[in-house]
């Protein structure tokens, strides 16, 4: 399994449209995540309010990039989870027993 530059702005994003789109992540939780960016987006109650601008949308961009931060490497797990399970198959064990 190559390991891929994860830290690049490419990825990143690739990252999050890729978790959105992606069948092996249920669409409950597909919902509740994107959910809670746009919740704390709308909702008045911020850590730092608003009205002390430009400080004030800060904590705004901090929550939404760990909210796709979290898309991202969610979507790293997963696949690299089904790797590891598709290389684990009874086939593929006898393979390289062989």
């Amino acid at each position: 399994m190559q390991k891929k530059n994860q830290w690049s702005l490419k990825a990143f994003f690739a990252g999050v449209v890729g978790y959105v789109f992606s069948k092996e992540i249920s669409l409950l939780e597909k919902l509740f995540i994107i959910g809670l960016g746009v919740l704390y987006l709308i909702l008045p109650l911020d850590i730092i309010p608003d009205i002390f601008f430009p400080v004030g949308f800060l904590d705004d961009f901090g929550i939404e990039t760990l909210i796709m931060a979290y898309m991202s490497h969610r979507l790293n797990r997963v696949r690299a989870s089904q790797e590891l399970l598709a290389s684990t198959t009874p086939d593929k064990i006898e393979e390289k027993q062989q």
